[in-house]
């Protein structure tokens, strides 16, 4: 009966979501390694690699396996792959304002943190899109 009453008030999806978190937690806590960190990326770094290459698009039928790849394991992990490349596929969104100074940090951050792992040729991109983004928030804030 827990797992019914669990799955009506989360929803499938977020109950391996929540389980997900606490293995982690726990493993933490245990002082055992989790998959977490042994990431080389995160997964906006990862949805941004792949729009700069402009080689493959992430979709939900390769989300999975693409995140597989980079070591997330996690049922949601594609999913929240996907989310991510449609959140910032849109030039606007990646240059975008983003409601505050800190926010808009965290994106130049970001971004700022692909350019080595882009090949020579598109980091010229990221730096115009960052220096736009680096001038809208002076400017703003």
């Amino acid at each position: 009966t827990n797992k019914v009453e669990i799955k009506n008030i989360f929803g499938e999806q977020n109950v391996y979501s929540v389980a997900n978190d606490t293995i982690g937690f726990i493993k933490k806590i245990a002082g055992l390694s989790s998959t977490k960190s042994s990431q080389a990326f995160s997964l906006p770094q990862i949805a941004l690699i792949y729009i700069y290459n402009d080689d493959e698009s992430i979709t939900r039928d390769n989300a999975n396996e693409i995140a597989k790849k980079y070591g997330y394991e996690s049922l949601n992990s594609g999913e929240k792959l996907y989310q991510k490349f449609i959140k910032y596929y849109n030039v606007t969104d990646r240059k975008g304002d983003e409601g505050t100074k800190r926010k808009n940090n965290n994106k130049i951050k970001l971004l700022k943190s692909v350019i080595e792992f882009l090949p020579e040729d598109k980091h010229e991109k990221v730096k115009d899109e960052i220096k736009t983004l680096e001038t809208l928030t002076e400017n703003t804030y």
